[in-house]
């Protein structure tokens, strides 16, 4: 009775944990690429002022 209520359990704890893991992925991968981009601005920016047309 215990490991028939305790299997599906285990089941949901593990889908959730990949998910989870997932959704982290997702978010880094997301502030990676914001980071990236806010990165190019900046230097993009630093170059511009630089060459003297900012």
């Amino acid at each position: 009775m215990g490991t028939i209520s305790k299997a599906p359990l285990e089941a949901a704890t593990e889908h959730i944990q990949i998910y989870i893991m997932m959704l982290y992925t997702m978010v880094m991968l997301k502030l990676l690429s914001f980071k990236a981009a806010t990165l190019h601005v900046l230097f993009t920016q630093a170059q511009l002022k630089r060459s003297g047309t900012m």
